[in-house]
């Protein structure tokens, strides 16, 4: 994530709240990053490892909620407000991009919950290595978009009413 996306200030709530929850998806998945590739694609972790205890859980509960809550916020309240304004464009853009890593996360999650349950299989290890190293692309490649250009958009274009009412919207999907 560019060191720019890091330090934004927003004075849009909803804004905030996205770039929030940006900076928490892509801290998950640095840290899965890390981990992965401490790890050969061929040598599962065990069971003891700490891979499994803290980072499947938390990835687990990030993909869930970003799949579930943060696409849905957007895909239901977000997109149809900047077609209102002409901007519906980058809307149509993003909502792809959601299909491909919500195709991705959820097999991510499902692989994880079986490991989390059973542990690894060399070959659950292998899909699940691939898997995640491919939502990791889509999702830092996802959150810079968001950071880039559809945050400054919503900051231009949203007035005070409409900005308040989309962030009470975000929070009551959380």
């Amino acid at each position: 994530m560019p060191e720019k996306t890091l330090k934004m200030e927003h004075n849009s709530q909803t804004a905030r709240l996205l770039h929030d929850e940006h900076m928490e998806e892509v801290a998950v998945l640095e840290r899965l990053e890390g981990a992965l590739q401490k790890r050969k694609i061929a040598s599962p972790p065990g069971q003891d490892d700490e891979f499994m205890s803290i980072i499947l859980p938390d990835l687990i509960a990030n993909t869930d909620a970003q799949i579930n809550q943060h696409f849905v916020f957007e895909e239901t309240h977000l997109f149809p407000k900047l077609h209102e304004f002409g901007e519906g464009g980058i809307g149509m853009v993003l909502a792809g991009e959601h299909k491909m890593i919500r195709e991705t996360g959820s097999l991510v999650i499902e692989l994880a919950r079986a490991a989390r349950d059973n542990g690894f299989t060399e070959e659950s290890w292998r899909k699940f290595y691939l898997l995640a190293n491919e939502l990791i692309e889509w999702v830092v490649g996802h959150v810079q978009k968001e950071e880039m250009a559809l945050l400054p958009m919503l900051e231009d274009l949203l007035d005070e009413d409409a900005d308040r009412e989309l962030a009470m919207a975000y929070m009551a999907s959380r």
